[in-house]
């Protein structure tokens, strides 16, 4: 007798819009763009930008990023793709014992704020400046640690305490905070003040682009002001497929969206050839 499994997470329901991140916080940005009367991009943003704030294990803004927006109106649809290349000091040589999983090494150009920044001189409705409120008060102001920070501030100590600002900031005595501790970014706050009032432009070729360089080479990184300074970020056209009657489109190489796109077409192979409409050996060169 089949078991039915209870599922004890709400049911989502809007009639307007919906918002999904990973942190509540950052879905709570993005859905009060929405309601201020943003469209999509420009709770894109607000929820990226928060993201960076209260899930710094996995976003930021030093990291990059893939967006696509589809465009009801003209049927069109575009990839921003924020990935930074590696800095022009990086050679074969320098790396030639492998790049390091973590340190100044293996830092590349930080790409995800041109691409957000392109995506809405593009497509959004709301202030630049407005987008940032929430993650600048959650900098500023703290947000409470999660079971799912505590985690990985545990996972990561030792990378964490290599660093002694790091430390200071998203450890408490050198370890994970308790639950629901604050975790207060002070910096990060005056930061994302900055991006807002100037434009994303100061990030890469501004006042906050020399002190990023001079931050980045005291660390022993190789990323150069040139570096950020020629850095733009690329519009591009996306893949897809048909997938039983559906158009499914993804961001094209270097993203790995194209692995989708394989899993799914590998899927719709084995379901006709299990209801006999296509030959094993189809799915086998396929495959």
């Amino acid at each position: 007798m089949a078991m039915e499994m209870r599922a004890y997470r709400p049911l989502a329901i809007g009639r307007r819009g919906a918002v999904a991140a990973n942190h509540p916080l950052a879905a709570q940005a993005g859905l009060l763009a929405l309601r201020a009367g943003g469209n999509a991009v420009d709770a894109a943003v607000a929820t990226a930008i928060t993201l960076g704030v209260v899930e710094p294990m996995m976003s930021g803004l030093g990291g990059d990023g893939f967006y696509q927006v589809y465009e009801q109106a003209s049927g069109r649809a575009v990839v921003f793709n924020g990935t930074g290349p590696a800095p022009a000091a990086a050679s074969p040589e320098r790396y030639a014992h492998a790049i390091p999983r973590t340190g100044p090494l293996s830092v590349s150009v930080p790409g995800t704020l041109a691409a957000l920044d392109q995506m809405h001189k593009s497509f959004g409705r709301l202030p630049w400046r407005d987008l940032f409120q929430e993650a600048i008060a959650f900098a500023r102001d703290g947000f409470g640690a999660t079971r799912s920070y505590c985690h990985f501030a545990e996972e990561y100590r030792a990378t964490l305490l290599a660093d002694p600002t790091s430390t200071a900031i998203f450890l408490g005595n050198g370890a994970p905070p308790p639950l629901g501790a604050p975790i207060v970014q002070t910096d990060l706050a005056r930061t994302l003040e900055e991006i807002a009032a100037d434009g994303a432009g100061t990030f890469y070729r501004g006042r906050l682009a020399r002190r990023l360089a001079a931050g980045l080479e005291a660390a022993g990184s190789l990323v150069s002001a040139a570096d950020l300074g020629a850095f733009e970020a690329e519009q591009q056209e996306p893949i897809g497929i048909d997938y039983r009657g559906h158009t499914v489109l993804e961001a094209p190489p270097n993203s790995t969206g194209f692995v989708l796109l394989e899993e799914l077409m590998i899927l719709e192979h084995f379901d006709l050839t299990r209801l006999g409409l296509l030959s094993a050996d189809a799915v086998h060169v396929m495959v």
